[in-house]
This record gives C-alpha cells, structure tokens and sequence, in this order.
C-alpha cells in the first residue's frame, strides 16, 4: 500500500497536482510509521520512510514557493528533512561499511544545506555541505572508477562554494567553484550522452564566470577568466540545447 501512495504521488507530481502529492505521500508517511512500530530493524521499511520524508520535505517547499510563504510550511520543510536525515544516520550507523548508505547521508546534508541556503543562514548551510562533500569524498577514495560518484562530489563542492559566495569569502568561493568545475568535467568527458553530466559542466562554467564577474566589484575576480567561463558555458548550453536535453533554459 505505502509503494502505491508513493506512485500516486509521483504521478500527481508530473501532473503538478501538489494537494494530491501531499496527500499520498503523507499517506505513504503514516504507513511506514506503523510498519517502522512493527519491525524497526527492517532496513526496506526504513529506506521507505526516508524516501517519503525527504518527498514530504521537496513538496512542503513546493507549497510555500506555489502559495503565499507561512513560518509553519518553512519549519515544517525541515522537519521532514531532520526525520529523514537521522534515519539515514541510523541506516549507516547500522552497516558502516554500506557506501550507498553514506551515499544517502551525503544527500541529506544536501537537502539539508539548501534549507539553511535557502533562510539565508550561510553558516549553517556551509557546514551540511561541507560534511556533503567529506563523505562524497570518502566514497570517491573508496572507487576512484564509479563516475557517478564523482560527479556527486562535484555538486557537494559546487554547493559549498555558493555558501561561501553567499558569506564573500571570495578566496574559498574559488577554490570549490573550480573543485566543482573540474569533476564535472570530468563526468562530461566520460560520458558524452550523460544529459545530466553534460549539464553540470554548463552549470560549472556559468557559477565559475559568475563568481569572477560578480566579485570583481568587491577588488577581486577576473574579467577576462569570468567571459572565458561565461563564453564556455553559452557553447555548452547551446549544445544541450541542440540536442534536445534543454529546453528553454535561461
């Protein structure tokens, strides 16, 4: 029953119904609740509960950015993202040694890091990615082959330095942009095809020309390194574009 609420929601989602998402994914909450009652030792009930936690979380963001913006959905948001994270903690406390697992928390404090971001509270949202990009990092030293990996890690440090834009630590703002830049062209160059690889590398270049060009008004960045980005990043958008992977991308 809980995996059909969860399909009801992710069509309802595709259809931009979001009281209908709600609904069954709240639905798909309670359920796993009471299975979590029954057996807290099932790691299968618990990835479940995570999955409709954190979905509660992205819709709960939804709502306040769709309708007029309430404390109570902001808080709410992050409960659901705090839930989720401490079971994603207890699922790798449980199995240390499980990747996938640290690869979960690392997507928790992503998520958690964007709430922080997103209320303006830099600090905070510097130290989820942070520790996002620590264990990303652990996972990249465990298989230096698994591409997708290094991709995630790319996104970590590409966070990272938008934090520390927000806080204008220029100096650390850099250093990540490029840390991101390079693993996400890395990914790109090993898989053409990769749609989302590709578009990471765009995005990379754009937030590196970005930071030069916007921190130029502060005494640092570089007008001829933020066009050389900026101009790297248009050929590469246009090229998603050309094939179809963009569309109407700003």
């Amino acid at each position: 029953m809980a995996q059909t609420h969860a399909n009801l929601a992710d069509n309802y989602i595709v259809m931009d119904q979001l009281t209908e998402a709600i609904s069954n994914t709240l639905a798909c909450v309670a359920i796993y609740a009471e299975l979590e009652q029954q057996d807290s030792q099932n790691t299968v009930w618990l990835e479940g509960a995570v999955a409709a936690l954190e979905k509660m979380g992205d819709l709960s963001k939804a709502q306040r950015s769709s309708f007029a913006t309430r404390s109570s959905d902001i808080a709410q948001s992050l409960a659901y993202y705090q839930q989720a994270r401490t079971k994603r903690d207890d699922l790798y406390k449980r199995d240390p040694g499980n990747l996938n697992y640290l690869r979960g928390l690392s997507i928790s404090d992503i998520r958690m890091g964007d709430w922080h971001h997103d209320q303006k509270s830099y600090d905070k949202a510097l130290e989820f990615y942070l520790a996002s990009a620590t264990k990303r990092a652990q996972l990249t030293t465990a298989d230096p082959t698994n591409i997708d990996w290094v991709y995630m890690l790319g996104v970590a440090n590409g966070k990272v330095s938008l934090a520390y834009k927000s806080k204008r630590d220029w100096q650390n703002a850099e250093t990540y942009a490029l840390k991101h830049l390079r693993a996400a062209e890395q990914a790109a160059q090993t898989n053409p095809d990769n749609s989302l690889w590709a578009g990471d590398s765009a995005l990379a270049n754009y937030r590196a020309g970005l930071l030069y060009s916007e921190s130029i008004q502060f005494g640092v960045g570089n007008r001829t390194e933020a066009v050389q980005y900026l101009v790297r990043a248009k050929e590469l958008f246009a090229r998603l574009q050309a094939r179809g992977f963009l569309k109407d991308r700003k």
